[in-house]
């Protein structure tokens, strides 16, 4: 019963989260302008820590299908997960990665960033070792050590930041190759958590977490995150052409090794990750070809259908006694047509097909 009352809990939650995102987007929408918000935390002398959020219609259509996924795989996660385990820690966690995801979309100064992308990374190790089992150990540990990597370039970038702002005479921050170097830092600190060559290896390995968790975390929500950084500080790498073009390299290396890897792949859960390793550099192509507002639709449409794709596996791994052998999928699929059918349509859209 207190299951039962958590995922009541939960599921309210992101009801309201939905509403007001609704209503933030018509706000934007009607106005044609972006909004501040500023949470005053404390202030110290001179001192004044405040958060700011920021609304605009990026910002506003990315949170709305990080809410729609993650109520959808709250409900998923009541059937995938209650009946076998308690289900209190997966939920809380779960909110908490939400949560951080939420910080990440909103929070408009870099400072404060930090706070939600490192909170992503914490939790993504916790849900990652879930099953608390030697394999999903090691995949979690990886994970974090990636995640921590990303976290120095952050801290870097901010330091360079502050160094640029509070040196006026241009003595250690401010020479000419100041951006480029700012774009280099940030460029190889949203890599990691867009899992592009060569910090790719941790999203097949962090299929150890739970099917709802791959849904979520790896699949729709926390790779798109990283891109989703650089379709916001676009202005930023923008500024240089050798950058773009060096990062251009990298994702079409990154499709290629996904789909080659996928070939010789029998986990289906490691196959539908190196395909989203493949349908990102396909965006980062748009996105170098100065078509940023089709990489972000391509964007949103890719983490809906992902997620959907791999909520109908799950179904069919479920009926598989939770085996993910690719070799006997077509039992699967004959047990479940219903979820056979759903991943036929979750492939033909990921797929690009009229």
């Amino acid at each position: 019963m207190l299951t039962i009352y958590n995922h009541i809990i939960c599921a309210a939650f992101m009801a309201f989260a939905r509403i007001f995102s609704v209503l933030a987007t018509l706000r934007v929408l009607y106005s044609g302008e972006a909004y501040y918000i500023c949470l005053k935390i404390f202030s110290l002398g001179h001192t004044r820590v405040e958060i700011r959020f920021y609304f605009n219609f990026v910002s506003c259509a990315f949170l709305r299908v990080v809410i729609l996924i993650s109520s959808v795989i709250f409900v998923f996660a009541y059937s995938y997960i209650a009946p076998y385990t308690k289900s209190t820690l997966f939920l809380s966690l779960t909110m908490l990665f939400v949560l951080s995801m939420l910080m990440v979309i909103r929070v408009s100064r870099i400072f404060i960033l930090i706070l939600g992308w490192d909170g992503l990374g914490v939790v993504s190790f916790f849900l990652i070792t879930y099953y608390q089992n030697q394999s999903s150990l090691v995949a979690g540990i990886f994970t974090l050590l990636i995640n921590r990597l990303g976290d120095c370039f952050f801290v870097l970038s901010i330091l360079t930041i502050f160094g640029h702002h509070s040196n006026q005479e241009g003595l250690l921050w401010g020479s000419p190759w100041d951006s480029r170097f700012l774009g280099l830092l940030l460029v190889l600190t949203f890599m990691t958590k867009r899992a592009l060559f060569p910090f790719s290896p941790w999203l097949p390995i962090a299929m150890a977490a739970p099917t709802p968790i791959s849904a979520l975390v790896h699949s729709s929500t926390l790779v798109t995150a990283g891109l989703y950084l650089i379709i916001r500080h676009s202005h930023i790498i923008y500024a240089s052409r050798g950058l773009t073009q060096i990062v251009l390299l990298i994702r079409i290396f990154t499709s290629l090794y996904a789909g080659i890897n996928s070939i010789f792949e029998v986990d289906l859960k490691k196959m539908v990750a190196l395909s989203t390793l493949r349908h990102l550099g396909f965006i980062g192509i748009a996105f170098r070809a100065g078509l940023v507002n089709l990489a972000f639709f391509h964007m949103l449409a890719h983490a809906l259908f992902k997620s959907l794709l791999f909520m109908s596996l799950g179904g069919v791994i479920g009926c598989m006694q939770h085996s993910q052998d690719l070799r006997y999928l077509s039992n699967g699929l004959t047990i479940t047509p219903l979820s056979a059918a759903i991943m036929g349509v979750a492939v033909v859209n990921l797929l690009g097909l009229p």
